[in-house]
């Protein structure tokens, strides 16, 4: 079990999920989901923090342009 050093954020997805994002000893980031952990380093949650940007970017891009195109 590692020792938490700080809790980031929690919150509670739309499904009743509860997450939390910790740093932990060691400068691991956990990422829990109920009861599922995801763990990376301080590079690899960076990198998985720009992907969810991108995406996010990507997302919205799709939706102006199919906003657009209904009018």
């Amino acid at each position: 079990m590692a020792i938490i050093k700080q809790i980031l954020t929690e919150f509670e997805l739309k499904t009743n999920q509860q997450v939390t994002i910790e740093l932990n000893e060691g400068d691991k980031i956990h990422i829990h989901i109920d009861n599922l952990r995801y763990s990376f380093d301080k590079n690899e949650f960076h990198d998985l923090a720009t992907i969810l940007q991108d995406g996010e970017k990507k997302l919205n891009e799709i939706k102006e342009n199919k906003y657009d195109k209904s009018e």
